[in-house]
């Protein structure tokens, strides 16, 4: 077996009742899904370094594409200042999902220029004295302008349970615009995959149920027939992006959850 990675991770737990599974009556849209999406942020993956913040790094990401695609406001948000959220300003270590996007509702997600501190010898890579940095105030108003939504005022679902649906339902989301934040069961093909620096997971070999790693899934393409993922495990020769088969989605998706709608206040 491969290196053994701690990506940050832990089991999701249930989501909320609330918490809608796709159909035609969650979405705002009706948009047969396309052959092709590419939804992206329009900022690079982050490498998470020494600091398990995935999960973050995921939520981030997603909230980036979301607001570039239908919101234009421009810039890198924090991964940092959601994983310190997300943890509740406890130690460094593996996060919950399910806990992580609700503090991304209750807490927003401020700049990257906010938290942590800029200084001209700030690292690209994170490291674990960056994660242990604490946000001031002025990181917590601009967080407070940013915040993911999960329902609207009417009680329509904006947080979707994807988990389990048809391929097709996940190309729709993407189709629309909406990323989807998806934690996956640790193969060995992922460890083969990253080490050998390949872009496909082809070969999943043995599954490891009680390890997970979270990403996000920016777009699909059907004539390869392959979901695209963005990661933030990037040491090495390992990918920003890479490529999950659609027959290897069932398998290793432990949990998949479609960004629909953020809110964003003007500056006061």
């Amino acid at each position: 077996m491969a290196e053994r990675f701690n990506t940050g991770a832990l089991r999701p737990t249930p989501l909320p009742r609330r918490v809608k599974k796709f159909g035609a009556e969650t979405f705002n849209f009706s948009i047969p899904p396309a052959a092709r999406s590419d939804i992206r942020s329009p900022y690079a993956p982050r490498d998470q370094g020494d600091v398990p913040c995935c999960v973050s790094h995921a939520i981030t990401f997603a909230v980036e594409a979301l607001i570039a695609r239908h919101g234009g406001e421009s810039g890198r948000l924090s991964v940092l200042y959601q994983y310190f959220h997300a943890r509740a300003g406890g130690s460094i270590g593996p996060i919950d999902p399910t806990s992580a996007m609700a503090t991304a509702a209750s807490d927003g997600i401020c700049l990257d220029e906010y938290h942590p501190v800029v200084t001209a010898s700030r690292p690209e890579r994170f490291t674990i004295p960056m994660a242990q940095e604490s946000p001031d105030n002025s990181a917590d108003m601009d967080a407070g302008r940013r915040r993911f939504l999960t329902r609207q005022p009417s009680g329509r679902s904006l947080l979707i349970d994807l988990q389990g649906s048809p391929a097709a339902d996940w190309k729709s989301a993407l189709t629309a615009g909406f990323p989807i934040v998806c934690t996956l069961k640790f193969c060995d093909g992922y460890d083969r995959m990253r080490l050998d620096g390949t872009v496909t997971l082809e070969n999943i070999g043995l599954i490891h149920p009680a390890a997970f790693h979270t990403v996000v899934i920016c777009g699909h393409d059907d004539a390869a027939r392959h979901f695209i993922i963005a990661d933030s495990y990037l040491s090495g020769s390992a990918p920003k992006f890479w490529n999950l088969p659609y027959t290897n989605t069932d398998t290793l998706t432990e949990q998949a959850m479609c960004l629909e709608a953020f809110q964003r206040l003007p500056n006061t």
